[in-house]
C-alpha cells in the first residue's frame, strides 16, 4: 500500500511540473501583454459556464465541451499564454466538480 502510494504521489509530481511551467510561463505572457481584466473575465466566465455543455460523440464514450470551442477562440484571438491559462482554468473546474458530483473523500 505504501508504495502504490509513493507511486501516486510520483505521478502526481510528474504531471504537475510540466503543467505548473505552463502556468508560469503563461501568467508572464499575459502579464507583459496587452489583455484586460474585462476579457480575461469576461473569457474566464464563458468557459466555466460551458463546460457544463458537454456534446456526446456518436458511437464512443467521449465528449466535446462548449468550452473547448472558447478555448480555441482565445487561442486563435488573443495567443497562447491567455488559452494556457483557460484551459488550466477550465479543467481544474472540472476535476473539482466531477470529484464533488462522485462524492470522494480523498484525492488518492
Amino acid at each position: 500500500m505504501k508504495g502504490k502510494r509513493i507511486t501516486h504521489f510520483l505521478l502526481l509530481f510528474v504531471l504537475l511540473l510540466p503543467a505548473g511551467l505552463a502556468l508560469v510561463w503563461s501568467l508572464n505572457g499575459i502579464s507583459a501583454g496587452g489583455v484586460s481584466v474585462g476579457v480575461f473575465a469576461i473569457m474566464v466566465w464563458a468557459v466555466l459556464t460551458a463546460s457544463h455543455v458537454r456534446i456526446q460523440l456518436p458511437l464512443t464514450n467521449l465528449f466535446l465541451s462548449i468550452s473547448d470551442v472558447f478555448i480555441i477562440y482565445t487561442l486563435l484571438s488573443f495567443g497562447a499564454e491567455l488559452a494556457v491559462l483557460l484551459t488550466v482554468i477550465a479543467e481544474v473546474y472540472a476535476a473539482v466538480r466531477r470529484w464533488v458530483e462522485e462524492g470522494n473523500a480523498n484525492l488518492l
